[in-house]
């Protein structure tokens, strides 16, 4: 449904090409020139349909696909991943980070800080792929440098603090 788009149906097309074949081009359209064509089926059926669930949609022109690669050729804007360098630089901040809210703040605050930098992290990694195209990982960084670190800090200092307790009692 955008605006840039041309929409047209096949039949029409297919009746241009044959006015055009047949030297009848006084009543023929030019709403093609300039434009890349990219031909799919909006029909529904078993056999003709070419709509299905894409990650933004439940149910779109699956051609989409097609149109939206040409766009990223003419202009010039591709994904860009990180290196390799990049994903651990981030895993081992947000690491250190994490370690530091888990053992400078109490339990709560701490918590709290976590996801504040979970929470922050997200932002900026779908703010830099919006605007630039540029991915970040979200996954590995989250999961394994801030949850699962926070979990096994949280755990390690309270089996810690038991222990001390204990031995002081």
């Amino acid at each position: 449904t955008d605006a840039r788009l041309t929409t047209d149906a096949f039949e029409n097309l297919l009746r241009q090409d044959q006015l055009r074949t047949a030297g009848q081009t006084e009543s023929l359209t030019n709403s093609w020139k300039d434009k890349l064509v990219v031909i799919g089926s909006s029909a529904t059926g078993n056999d003709l349909t070419d709509r299905g669930a894409t990650p933004l949609e439940k149910s779109t022109l699956l051609v989409s696909k097609h149109w939206n690669v040409a766009n990223s050729v003419i202009t010039d804007r591709f994904i860009r991943p990180t290196s390799l360098r990049w994903d651990l630089a981030l895993i081992v901040l947000l690491g250190v980070l994490t370690a530091g809210f888990t053992w400078q703040l109490r339990v709560i605050p701490g918590l709290f800080g976590v996801l504040l930098l979970t929470a922050l992290y997200w932002v900026v990694c779908i703010f830099l792929f919006v605007q630039d195209r540029f991915w970040l990982p979200i996954v590995l960084p989250v999961g394994g440098a801030i949850l699962v670190n926070y979990g096994l800090l949280v755990t390690y200092r309270a089996l810690f603090e038991q222990r001390e307790q204990r031995r002081v009692k």
